[in-house]
């Protein structure tokens, strides 16, 4: 969940542990009795502004080691046993806390997942608009999330009838050795397709396939493998390759986007075969169009030889005539 998580305030850190070094030093020179431990709350409540579930329970250790030192380090004041339950309620109360931070924390990560992924949701709509063609519906799509998921590579394979077709690639350069076809089974591809279920793999062997740009090339370390379905048939698959590990978040955006990439796959392909049936029917329409011209031509002829026909029957007609 990294991609929700925003870096560590240097102020705030700061800030936790110099009210954490405060409250340590005010709490060496007070006599027992005196509850100036109750201020470790206030660092403890800064934690919930990080984004990082443990850390309230890192500052809730803190705090409790402090406070077990505070008891041992003070000046006599109370009777030790009344000190001792006093701050053990301070240190229960300092770890329920730290799990209610964890909570609020968490439900704060969730909610910002979701946002970033309907975002992600709306981008790829915006990028699947129009009556693309196959290819570049594919370049649009592999463009779209591989910039939103942080992936270095990426290719698409259509079903065309006969086997998936990689049909678009995106930061593979020419000449690096891909499939061209996959059938169900077939390696990790095929595996993803007979399965239905999204593959990830880390720590790919090198070779399997290299990203290129105009500085050099790289072979990425992790995959992610998604068969996409519409109506529970596979249409196309999508093969992302990551530097970096592929999180949870990652894999649960394409299985979110997944259905509306295969719609409009299927709505490619439809549109692909519709103009494929318009210009075959286009096709038989000039042919026809040519057989009735050849037709009328043949049938000007055939009147015109008939006319010529008659004319000759006349003519010896008359000469029979004349002969008699």
């Amino acid at each position: 969940m990294r991609r929700f998580q925003q870096a560590p305030s240097p102020l705030l850190s700061a800030a936790i542990l110099l009210s954490i070094a405060a409250v340590f030093v005010a709490d060496f020179y007070t006599p027992l009795g005196i509850t100036v431990w109750v201020l470790y709350l206030v660092p403890l409540v800064l934690a919930y502004l990080f984004w990082f579930p443990v850390t309230p329970f890192v500052v809730a250790g803190a705090v409790t080691i402090l406070t077990v030192a505070g008891l041992l380090l003070s000046p006599a004041g109370v009777d030790p046993f009344i000190s001792r339950i006093n701050r053990l309620v301070g240190i229960v109360t300092c770890w329920a806390l730290a799990a209610f931070g964890a909570h609020f924390i968490r439900n704060r990560l969730a909610m910002r997942k979701e946002e970033w992924i309907r975002a992600g949701q709306t981008l790829l709509s915006e990028r699947m608009m129009g009556e693309l063609p196959l290819t570049s519906l594919g370049q649009n799509l592999l463009h779209c999330l591989a910039r939103y998921v942080g992936a270095e590579a990426g290719a698409i394979f259509v079903d065309d009838g006969s086997g998936f077709h990689r049909t678009a690639t995106y930061g593979v350069p020419e000449g690096t050795a891909m499939l061209e076809r996959v059938t169900g089974g077939d390696g990790l591809l095929g595996q993803a397709l007979q399965h239905k279920h999204t593959v990830v793999v880390h720590d790919l062997p090198e070779g399997y396939f290299t990203i290129g740009s105009g500085l050099g090339r790289s072979a990425p370390r992790h995959l992610m493998i998604a068969p996409l379905a519409v109506d529970g048939r596979v249409n196309s698959v999508l093969e992302l390759g990551f530097f970096t590990p592929v999180t949870e978040a990652d894999r649960e955006f394409i299985d979110r986007v997944a259905e509306s990439i295969a719609v409009a796959v299927r709505s490619a392909r439809y549109r692909t075969r519709l103009q494929d049936l318009l210009e075959e029917t286009q096709r038989q329409a000039e042919e026809l169009q040519v057989q009735s011209e050849e037709l009328r031509v043949a049938n000007e002829e055939l009147q015109e030889q008939s006319r010529a026909l008659k004319e000759s029957h006349g003519r010896l007609e008359q000469q029979q005539a004349e002969l008699e």
